[in-house]
């Protein structure tokens, strides 16, 4: 409650989320129960400028509410492009710091599966593989599936190599993943396949078995996963939040100067 002449004002949370890892760049804000807005574009090598824009058009409405306190922000964690991931967590760092509040980090390739699943009313068993180009011959692969309501992770993200990529696939394809309560119903599970490089992904498998639909990391379904973790008790110090890159640096300074 906010004390204003004698009366007592209720004050909204707000939770904001923003997304760089891919081409595309995301943010949304939402007060309350209402999501405020939403900015999203595949806009390559514009995510420095865009995404700050994204944050103070969202933002900026909010400078005359009195009521409204700026809770937690949330970022796409990846993996993904470096230089995005670099900026977004920057920037979330920044915003945290000027507004004293935590960082919720997610797996953009999560944001990718659950944006699917509550965007197609695919909720029941469904496994979801996100796999992305991370260059070099490698991808990135994450599994998720949804089970009687639930979303959770089924397999962490990893780097695999180009030469692995089909024995992963006919493995998730089998339902042949341990770890999770539904283990045991995945064989039985509807697959669906994601990426942000969906035409270079059916060009290398070349069958129908993987019909890799295009995805990117959206911040509506990264507020989503985010503010529910946030009620959870997950949000960290802005010094503590360490971005999921899967590389070593030497590794990404290699790939940026080809």
């Amino acid at each position: 409650m906010l004390k204003t002449s004698g009366t007592s004002v209720m004050v909204q949370q707000a939770i904001l989320a923003i997304d760089a890892s891919s081409d595309a760049c995301s943010a949304a804000l939402k007060v309350g129960d209402s999501l405020l807005g939403v900015r999203h574009s595949v806009a390559p090598r514009q995510h420095n400028k865009l995404l700050q824009q994204y944050i103070d058009e969202l933002l900026d409405p909010l400078k005359m509410e009195t009521n409204v306190r700026l809770a937690a922000i949330v970022v796409g964690a990846g993996p993904g492009s470096f230089a995005g991931i670099r900026i977004a967590a920057a920037i979330a760092q920044g915003v945290a710091i000027v507004h004293q509040i935590p960082i919720v980090g997610i797996s953009s390739m999560q944001v990718m599966a659950w944006h699917y699943c509550s965007n197609n009313n695919s909720q029941d068993e469904t496994l979801y593989a996100v796999v992305n180009d991370a260059k070099m011959g490698e991808f990135y692969l994450g599994v998720y599936g949804s089970y009687q309501g639930k979303f959770e992770s089924v397999q962490p993200e990893s780097l695999i190599k180009e030469s692995e990529l089909l024995t992963q696939l006919e493995r998730i394809k089998a339902g042949a993943l341990e770890g999770t309560v539904f283990s045991d119903r995945l064989p039985e599970f509807k697959k669906v396949w994601l990426s942000t490089h969906a035409e270079i992904l059916n060009s290398l498998v070349k069958t129908d078995d993987f019909a890799f639909r295009a995805s990117y990391p959206h911040a509506e379904a990264l507020l989503a996963l985010g503010e529910r973790a946030f009620h959870e008790g997950k949000g960290i110090a802005p010094e503590l939040f360490e971005p999921l890159y899967l590389r070593q640096a030497d590794a990404w300074k290699t790939l940026e100067q080809q």
